[in-house]
């Protein structure tokens, strides 16, 4: 999904978006850095949130300010072992199976010491992020 923002950034500026939600709206290649990164900024909180094995819920609180149900809680959790799945592929977190077969995830990546910056993450918020 990234890769394929990254790859909608050579439009031009002046593209009328018609999304599946909210408004049209023109500033596409805008839209598309804001959406980059936030969750690159996502995936770093989750990093920073790993220095032991946690399980996918346990990033639930990082990703979402709200409380979650129902449905909500299974889309969330969907969006958080996607951003899970990412770092996998990125080596920079790993997946370990515990006793009970609960997968566990843990920061595995050397450079997070200088790429970390807690303080400054977008905060979670309150409403879903419009896309």
């Amino acid at each position: 999904w990234l890769e394929s923002l990254e790859e909608l950034m050579s439009m031009p500026e002046d593209t009328l978006v018609l999304p599946a939600h909210n408004l049209p709206f023109y500033g596409v290649r805008t839209r598309l850095r804001q959406l980059i990164d936030h969750h690159e900024d996502r995936l770093l909180a989750i990093e920073e949130n790993c220095p032991e094995p946690r399980v996918a819920t346990d990033f639930l609180p990082v990703l979402f300010k709200r409380k979650l149900e129902g449905a909500n809680m299974m889309m969330a959790l969907g969006e958080a072992l996607a951003h899970l799945q990412l770092l996998i592929y990125r080596n920079r977190i790993k997946r370990t199976v515990d006793e009970q077969g609960a997968w566990r995830f843990v920061s595995i990546d050397p450079t997070l010491d200088k790429r970390r910056h807690q303080a400054d993450h977008d905060k979670p918020g309150e409403e879903s992020v419009m896309v």
